[in-house]
Protein backbone atom coordinates (compact mmCIF):
# COMPACT_ATOMS: atom_id res chain seq x y z
CA UNK A 1 0.00 0.00 0.00
CA UNK A 2 1.56 3.60 -0.87
CA UNK A 3 0.03 6.64 1.16
CA UNK A 4 0.73 9.73 -1.03
CA UNK A 5 0.59 13.48 0.80
CA UNK A 6 0.47 17.18 -1.23
CA UNK A 7 0.46 20.32 -0.14
CA UNK A 8 0.41 23.41 -1.82
CA UNK A 9 -0.05 27.10 -0.26
CA UNK A 10 -3.29 28.54 -1.38
CA UNK A 11 -3.17 31.80 0.95
CA UNK A 12 -0.80 33.23 3.23
CA UNK A 13 -2.58 31.22 5.81
CA UNK A 14 -4.07 28.71 3.67
CA UNK A 15 -2.97 25.24 2.37
CA UNK A 16 -4.21 22.99 0.22
CA UNK A 17 -3.31 19.13 1.56
CA UNK A 18 -4.22 16.17 -0.65
CA UNK A 19 -4.15 12.69 0.15
CA UNK A 20 -4.58 9.54 -2.21
CA UNK A 21 -4.08 5.96 -0.80
CA UNK A 22 -3.16 3.20 -3.89
CA UNK A 23 -2.52 -0.44 -3.35
CA UNK A 24 -1.83 -3.26 -5.18
CA UNK A 25 -4.14 -5.84 -3.36
CA UNK A 26 -7.70 -6.84 -2.81
CA UNK A 27 -8.49 -4.29 -5.88
CA UNK A 28 -11.76 -5.60 -6.36
CA UNK A 29 -13.15 -5.25 -2.90
CA UNK A 30 -14.98 -2.35 -2.32
CA UNK A 31 -15.17 -3.16 1.71
CA UNK A 32 -11.03 -2.97 1.64
CA UNK A 33 -11.46 -0.23 -0.52
CA UNK A 34 -13.97 1.74 2.40
CA UNK A 35 -12.24 0.33 5.38
CA UNK A 36 -9.02 1.87 4.06
CA UNK A 37 -10.57 5.47 3.29
CA UNK A 38 -11.95 5.48 6.29
CA UNK A 39 -8.79 4.46 8.59
CA UNK A 40 -6.24 7.10 6.13
CA UNK A 41 -9.34 9.79 6.39
CA UNK A 42 -9.29 9.00 10.53
CA UNK A 43 -5.41 9.90 10.50
CA UNK A 44 -5.83 13.26 8.10
CA UNK A 45 -8.35 14.41 10.41
CA UNK A 46 -6.24 14.02 13.54
CA UNK A 47 -3.15 15.88 10.92
CA UNK A 48 -5.75 18.70 10.24
CA UNK A 49 -6.51 19.58 13.93
CA UNK A 50 -2.83 20.05 14.72
CA UNK A 51 -2.05 21.94 11.57
CA UNK A 52 -5.07 24.00 12.33
CA UNK A 53 -3.50 24.80 15.80
CA UNK A 54 -0.25 25.16 14.59
CA UNK A 55 -1.16 27.97 12.16
CA UNK A 56 -2.80 29.54 15.02
CA UNK A 57 0.11 30.13 17.02
CA UNK A 58 2.46 30.98 14.16
CA UNK A 59 0.20 34.34 12.76
CA UNK A 60 0.97 35.46 16.76
CA UNK A 61 4.33 35.96 15.94
CA UNK A 62 4.81 39.31 12.71
CA UNK A 63 8.03 37.47 11.95
CA UNK A 64 8.39 34.14 13.22
CA UNK A 65 11.89 32.16 12.97
CA UNK A 66 11.98 28.76 11.50
CA UNK A 67 13.15 25.94 13.42
CA UNK A 68 15.11 23.95 10.54
CA UNK A 69 15.65 20.20 11.25
CA UNK A 70 17.51 18.05 8.73
CA UNK A 71 14.64 16.57 7.37
CA UNK A 72 13.38 19.97 6.58
CA UNK A 73 16.44 20.30 3.94
CA UNK A 74 14.41 20.24 0.79
CA UNK A 75 12.19 22.51 1.51
CA UNK A 76 14.95 24.94 3.11
CA UNK A 77 16.30 24.60 -0.68
CA UNK A 78 12.53 25.26 -2.02
CA UNK A 79 11.95 28.61 -0.17
CA UNK A 80 15.27 29.18 -0.66
CA UNK A 81 15.26 29.24 -4.70
CA UNK A 82 11.54 30.50 -5.03
CA UNK A 83 12.99 33.49 -2.70
CA UNK A 84 15.97 34.00 -4.85
CA UNK A 85 13.74 33.84 -8.36
CA UNK A 86 11.22 36.64 -6.64
CA UNK A 87 14.11 39.25 -5.85
CA UNK A 88 14.86 38.83 -9.55
CA UNK A 89 11.14 39.04 -10.65
CA UNK A 90 10.97 42.23 -8.79
CA UNK A 91 7.67 39.94 -6.46
CA UNK A 92 7.33 40.97 -3.21
CA UNK A 93 8.35 38.47 -0.44
CA UNK A 94 5.95 38.84 2.10
CA UNK A 95 5.38 37.10 5.37
CA UNK A 96 2.38 35.98 6.71
CA UNK A 97 0.71 39.11 9.02
CA UNK A 98 -0.08 38.42 12.39
CA UNK A 99 -3.37 37.42 13.59
CA UNK A 100 -5.04 35.47 11.02
CA UNK A 101 -7.45 32.90 11.78
CA UNK A 102 -6.12 29.78 10.43
CA UNK A 103 -8.30 27.98 7.87
CA UNK A 104 -8.53 24.60 6.33
CA UNK A 105 -9.42 23.52 2.62
CA UNK A 106 -9.35 19.69 2.84
CA UNK A 107 -10.30 18.08 -0.40
CA UNK A 108 -9.66 14.41 0.01
CA UNK A 109 -8.80 12.45 -3.41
Amino acid sequence: MWVMNAMTPATDSETHYFWAVARDFAADNANVTKAIHAEVAKAFEEDRHILEEQQKVIHLFVDPENVDITADAGSIQARRVLRQRMKLDGAPIRRPAAAHAAKSHVTPV
